[in-house]
């Protein structure tokens, strides 16, 4: 079987700024970096495709090839491609910021060996900070094509996560849905089906022929503001997470294709929640009045250019920080762009879980401090690793020296302090022992000394006691002359015993 390539087309490869700044549609980027050979190495800007999975956070490098037979990639490649290709060089027509590829072309065809590039997606996604704020521009049909299937799909499988990030504080989420304007040259009956409010809002998506279900606009409408107002009424109660539960109940019961995409089967999801469907439906208002809706205005305002965002052109849309996410509406390609969006090293652990994650420090590809018994400064982050000096040593993380413990006076030993690389150990004078291992250096004395010391320290306190005798006594014997002798027992063993009556 023949391993899949990436396939890098050279009419994408550089956007010029004052063209994408006019498109309504941004362009998401990452880098191209030559590394070899070193004449024709550097690093370039280049355009992330709407086709493919970019492997968001990370980097993907390996020999490139072209091949001359079929260069646009457009018929099957029949004979095996170079050995140890890992992306493959296609032409996209001529195009005026094309530059890189033939750079690149150029390098393949003058003989100087492998041309090796380097993708690197790790800036591909803002991270400012230890929240990301993400958005999905979704519609609640499912019957407009493999597009509301899948998103209706990832509703239900994409929960479990959502709602763990949302209630970590990890992840702020906000649901959309795109909407359009009956036009002035619209049928009225036509708009009287698609929209509400007086042809104020349609639905931009529609059933597809063959699909069995005759859904007009008005009611896609109709639940897509119910999800919108549901949102709302559970983030005035700060649970907005529960709203991935009602989004995914109603894609799973309330289907067209059951005859069930009703108000009914809504307001039944919500009552199984325990959400008040009165509430909602306040919300919701009244669909036949000719007057603007807040939340819908809104979402009709949010589809405009937002700047570095761009217009919301097509269904679904996924906005992690400030860029529209490519790739695959599912689990794993989702969490990927969201962890993308986290400052490095705040985020969360199931970032750093081996089916998102590559670790690098136990790959032993870092380049950080390395020390005895297997100590490293290597620390591992989803976009990479970062190099920390461990606990016991200091240092920038590329050099590390052990902390002397013992003179700095960084220990809790009782008696001996013992230096040892990256850690410290207690050990005890002559005649004494450890209590326990591990802990504070408690000691115990030895038998001959425990005997020693109990000796003393019965002799001291007779001491004491008599000598209180003689200070307390005298004035006593001034209400009872029998006190000092109810004080004193009689001899034993040669010795005076006080006594406690």
């Amino acid at each position: 079987m023949r391993s899949p390539v990436v396939l890098l087309a050279v009419a994408f490869l550089l956007h010029q700024a004052g063209w994408s700044r006019a498109a309504t549609f941004h362009v998401e980027t990452n880098a191209l970096r030559i590394k070899e050979p070193a004449s024709y190495a550097g690093s370039f800007d280049s355009a992330i495709g709407d086709f493919g999975v970019p492997l968001y956070g990370g980097t993907l490098q390996g020999r490139i090839a072209f091949i001359e037979s079929n260069p646009q990639g457009c018929a099957e490649f029949k004979a095996p491609l170079p050995s140890g290709t890992e992306i493959l060089l296609v032409t996209r027509g001529n195009c005026f910021f094309k530059d890189t590829g033939d750079r690149v072309r150029k390098a393949l065809g003058a003989g100087q060996g492998a041309v090796v590039v380097e993708f690197d997606w790790k800036e591909s996604i803002t991270h400012p900070d230890n929240r990301v704020e993400w958005e999905l521009w979704f519609s609640t049909n499912t019957e407009c094509g493999q597009a509301c299937s899948a998103t209706s799909s990832f509703l239900s499988q994409f929960k479990d996560s959502a709602v763990s990030l949302e209630q970590q504080g990890f992840t702020l989420f906000t649901p959309h849905v795109m909407l359009s304007e009956c036009s002035v040259w619209t049928a009225e009956a036509l708009c009287a089906r698609n929209c509400i409010r007086g042809g104020r809002y349609c639905a931009t998506s529609a059933s597809t022929a063959g699909s069995g279900t005759d859904l007009p606009g008005a009611s896609v409408v109709e639940q897509d503001l119910r999800h919108l107002c549901t949102y709302r009424v559970l983030n005035a109660t700060g649970e907005a997470w529960r709203w991935w539960d009602y989004a995914s109940r109603f894609a799973q019961h309330c289907t067209p294709a059951a005859k069930q995409f009703t108000a009914a089967c809504a307001e039944r999801q919500l009552g199984d929640m325990g959400v008040s469907a009165a509430a909602v439906a306040d919300c919701v208002g009244d669909l036949r009045a000719d007057q603007p809706h807040e939340l819908l205005e809104t979402q009709l305002a949010a589809q405009e250019d937002r700047g570095p965002v761009g217009r919301i052109i097509m269904l679904p849309t996924l906005i992690v920080n400030t860029n529209q996410y490519r790739g695959r509406l599912n689990t794993a390609g989702v969490l990927r762009a969201l962890c993308a969006g986290f400052a490095e090293g705040t985020e969360p652990p199931v970032c750093l879980n081996p089916g998102v994650n590559v670790d690098e420090c136990t790959q032993g590809v870092d380049t950080c401090w390395k020390g005895p018994d297997g100590a490293s400064a290597c620390v591992d982050t989803f976009r990479g690793y970062v190099c920390r000096c461990p606990e016991g040593w200091q240092g920038d993380g590329f050099k590390c020296e052990d902390i002397d413990e013992c003179a700095l006076g960084l220990h809790n030993c009782e008696q001996i302090c013992i230096n040892t690389p990256g850690s410290f150990r207690c050990d005890c004078k002559a005649g004494y022992k450890h209590v326990r291992e591990g802990g504070p250096a408690g000691l115990s004395l030895s038998i001959a000394g425990v005997a020693i010391y109990r000796w003393k320290s019965q002799s001291a306190m007779q001491d004491e006691i008599r000598a209180i005798m003689r200070d307390y006594m005298p004035l006593d014997d001034r209400a009872d002359p029998e006190a000092g002798a109810k004080l004193l027992s009689k001899h034993r063993n040669g010795r005076a015993r006080a006594r406690v009556e």
